[in-house]
């Protein structure tokens, strides 16, 4: 045992965060499972990983920072090698003035401050974080941003992926598995991947919102498309065309349905993927908090005079005689917006009141013969007017 752990142990039955059973129960799960005292005590559930790192900040006099709080830049891994990474538990958060400031797990451990310093021949500052978020960080940092740019470029993508189609830690299909299990973790509907002339945009559709995420390198574009197609069985050599297909991957014991669509542009092709978990749980009005005065449209016979279905009748016959191809009815935090797309173009109206969004939709969803106790996940359907 480290002198580390010994003060760690005394400064944690000091100020009462475990008891001495615990103690004894986490150092024979130390021995049985061959993990260090941090692990056994989380794992034994005896104290979270977040007052462990309170604790050792104290110990070690160094400062504790919560991840949870920063927005980490993911091309900061230039700065330290992955291997040195997992092996440390270390990760760069910044650089300023030639000072790298390094999250650590263990503050103390000056093996590895040195080794991070010669590497990125820079001052090293070192922070102390929690293990079960530096940990996730490393994996999902390295797995979205491929060192090794110039490889990627040199061969050619469908070559590439084939190769390495089933190789996990090749790091385009690593940076997909990451993306996907992201997206499921996140509980989004929709994954966008975008490229434009200088950033791969990467955004996440949650609760009807697109959230904006760091992603993989432009570099990873091709090779990235290349692996969703192998995985949803499209046609590799086409890139000039729109294409369809979908494709199934576990998380965590839940097996995922995913919808693939690729629409070509000027900087590449456009990637959206629509997740389809099999867990959802169907609700019915009551849960939803929706007033039985509200949820009586969603059942009543239609009626041009109610307010919902005039509005529902109005968008549509506006939509027609402008010559629109598309409706986009959005919510945000104040307004509800609606856009006709004229001629490839959205177009901004001014559309009805925000507290009619929820009769809106579930009005259109009657018309379109959908499930009208789904809200959490995505549906399609038709209607005819």
């Amino acid at each position: 045992m480290s002198n580390q752990d010994v003060f760690l142990e005394g400064a944690l039955l000091e100020e009462g965060r475990i008891n001495h059973s615990q103690l004894e129960a986490a150092r024979r799960y130390c021995i049985e499972q061959e993990v260090d005292l941090v692990d056994a005590l989380i794992l034994t559930e005896a104290i979270s990983s977040h007052d462990i790192a309170l604790a050792k900040a104290g110990i070690c006099e160094a400062p504790f920072v919560d991840l949870a709080e920063y927005e980490v830049c993911f091309a900061n891994t230039r700065l330290v090698p992955r291997a040195m990474a997992e092996r440390y538990d270390v990760f760069p958060l910044f650089l300023i003035d030639d000072v790298l400031t390094l999250a650590m797990d263990d503050p103390l451990n000056l093996e590895a401050m040195d080794q991070v310093r010669q590497f990125a021949r820079c001052e090293v500052d070192a922070v102390l974080c929690d293990r079960e978020r530096l940990r996730p960080l490393i994996a999902r940092a390295y797995s979205l941003s491929h060192a090794e740019d110039a490889h990627v470029e040199a061969q050619p993508p469908e070559a590439e992926i084939h190769a390495a189609q089933h190789d996990p830690a090749h790091p385009v299909v690593a940076a997909v598995n990451q993306l996907l299990a992201d997206a499921a973790d996140e509980s989004a509907s929709d994954v966008h991947i975008n490229p434009d002339e200088y950033d791969l945009r990467l955004r996440y559709r949650i609760d009807g919102v697109l959230h904006e995420r760091q992603g993989p390198p432009l570099s990873m574009h091709a090779g990235i498309v290349q692996r969703i197609k192998v995985m949803a069985n499209l046609d590799l050599t086409q890139t000039r065309r729109p294409q369809d297909g979908k494709f199934r991957f576990a998380h965590d014991g839940v097996q995922i349905d995913v919808r693939v669509s690729t629409i070509p542009t000027v900087c590449g092709e456009n990637v959206v993927l629509r997740l389809l978990s099999s867990s959802q749980v169907i609700v019915d009005f009551h849960e939803l908090g929706e007033a039985e005065a509200e949820a009586a449209i969603h059942v009543a016979e239609p009626d041009p005079a109610q307010p919902v279905v005039a509005a529902v009748n109005q968008l549509l016959a506006d939509a027609v005689d402008q010559g629109a191809s598309d409706v986009h009815i959005n919510p945000d935090e104040y307004v509800l917006r609606l856009r006709y797309r004229i001629d490839g173009v959205l177009q901004e109206h001014q559309g009805p009141r925000l507290s009619m969004h929820a009769g809106i939709v579930q009005r259109i969803k009657v018309m379109a013969n959908l499930d009208l106790t789904q809200t959490r996940r995505p549906q399609d359907g038709k209607l005819r007017f």
